[in-house]
């Protein structure tokens, strides 16, 4: 005898969990590179992401235009020009 909305011992059921937004995102960013990316390395990202995040979303909205653009970027050496009066 069954009882109405029970399955078969036989029958097995999936539950999939519904990932979230930054999750998705840090996947497919990842694949992108062939990179595939489990519950750790989430995790790793998400807290990486909690503790850089506001502070790199500020540097990304700054107005940098009264800044002069250095051309010859070479990050082992100083700017251009540093050392000179201005």
């Amino acid at each position: 005898m069954r009882t109405a909305g029970c399955l078969p011992p036989d029958r097995s059921v999936r539950l999939f969990a519904v990932e979230d937004q930054f999750a998705s995102y840090v996947r497919a960013v990842l694949a992108r590179a062939g990179i595939e990316a489990d519950e750790t390395d989430i995790a790793v990202i998400r807290v990486a992401d909690s503790v850089y995040g506001p502070d790199r979303e500020t540097l990304m909205s700054a107005d940098l235009s009264q800044f002069p653009v250095e051309h010859d970027l070479d990050p082992s050496r100083p700017p251009s020009g540093a050392g000179q009066s201005r």
